[in-house]
């Protein structure tokens, strides 16, 4: 009779024991994928985007640099001699390559960067379910971003209005570190499983 008992309480036993483990088994691999989902959707799409973008706007600055210096190095050629006709060659030869150099990067906001943070924008958007707090509540800086960089390119403004209304990279530092600092999270979370 003990036996059983035993037995019927050990069977009971073990498959509460077994619905508990599978219970939170399964509560892990749902958790899991939610997080698989914020990385897939959201938050690595988001740091793409960003690495793009700062990889462009970086050998923009690198392209500048030089310009910057090789005119110094120009001016630092002629001066003193009157205006000759070497440095008329040189400064119309290398003021065409700088206008050019303009144009490119201009047309490459345009077309690229401007895009590429619309893209960043539509992301946010369709996955705004996945998306924290600390991203949600830094989101409306790219929105004012994007809009402030649409309306300069579609209005002549003066300079003194463009510097008082420029929309600048600095002012999204904190929605990247708010995407790389999670993505980073979300990606120990995997691999701890």
């Amino acid at each position: 009779m003990w036996s059983l008992l035993i037995t019927l309480f050990s069977g009971i036993a073990g498959v509460i024991v077994g619905y508990v483990l599978t219970s939170r088994l399964e509560k892990r691999k749902r958790q899991l994928a939610f997080v698989q989902q914020r990385l897939d959707k959201l938050y690595s799409p988001l740091v793409a985007l960003r690495t793009e973008i700062r990889t462009l706007s970086s050998l923009r600055e690198v392209t500048y640099g030089v310009y910057s210096e090789k005119w110094a190095d120009l001016i630092a050629k002629w001066r003193g001699h009157e205006l000759a006709e070497g440095f008329q060659s040189d400064s119309e030869s290398f003021s065409k390559s700088h206008k050019e150099a303009i144009e490119y990067y201009n047309a490459q906001l345009k077309y690229r960067l401007l895009p590429a943070y619309a893209r960043m924008n539509d992301v946010i958007r369709q996955n705004l379910w996945l998306a924290d707090e600390r991203l949600r509540s830094e989101w409306p800086k790219l929105i004012e971003f994007i809009e402030l960089w649409h309306f300069g390119l579609a209005i002549q403004m003066p300079l003194e209005i463009a510097k008082e209304v420029a929309a600048t990279e600095g002012e999204l530092e904190p929605l990247y570190e708010v995407m790389e600092s999670t993505m980073e999270e979300l990606r120990r979370q995997m691999e701890k499983g």
